[in-house]
């Protein structure tokens, strides 16, 4: 996801159950909304239609989740997340002087800074994650442009051959890197 798409989700924005009430995606997904007034000033680009009828969130741009991301969400939400914030949104900070404040764009560029640092990985900036799982994605979708498109939530197959289809996608080299990352390998 990018980072204002990330920190612009609201709680109402999941649908982390198969078959959610709003009838748009049968596996377990979350709806990436283009919302102007977010309090921590978070826009998503997409900006699709959408609304909220009865509690329910229907349309913007839908994005699939892993059972990882419904495992991590609902932990979170049951450990971390503070009740009663009153703004709705779904990341939130957790220490200093704005605890339970929605967790603006800025602080996760600097934390993802900060973080790049101390594994040694130089400087880590948002619009690099949204490559790298795309990468991963494409793999997964062995080459199938419409599902790496839909899986990323991209507008356009032509989008996602022109980006991500060259062959640096499949270098073992380029793979091996890929892993070292996302810490799947020693």
């Amino acid at each position: 996801m990018r980072i204002g798409e990330l920190c612009g989700l609201h709680l109402v924005d999941l649908h982390l159950r198969e078959n959610a009430a709003c009838g748009e995606c049968r596996a377990p997904h979350l709806h990436v909304c283009h919302r102007p007034g977010n309090p921590n000033r978070a826009e998503a680009k997409s900006k699709r239609p959408w609304r909220v009828e009865h509690g329910i969130v229907t349309g913007g741009l839908i994005k699939r989740v892993s059972p990882a991301m419904v495992h991590t969400y609902f932990e979170y939400v049951t450990t971390e997340h503070p009740r009663g914030a009153g703004h709705g949104m779904l990341l939130v900070q957790l220490h200093g002087a704005a605890t339970g404040q929605p967790w603006a764009p800025v602080g996760a560029r600097r934390m993802l800074g900060q973080a790049g640092r101390r594994a040694r990985l130089g400087l880590v900036k948002p619009p690099c994650l949204p490559a790298l799982v795309h990468v991963r994605g494409f793999d997964a979708a062995d080459g199938n442009l419409l599902i790496a498109r839909d899986a990323g939530g991209w507008t356009s197959a032509a989008m996602v051959d022109e980006v991500y289809g060259h062959v640096d996608v499949h270098d073992p080299v380029f793979h091996a890197a890929l892993r070292t990352v996302w810490g799947e390998t020693k």
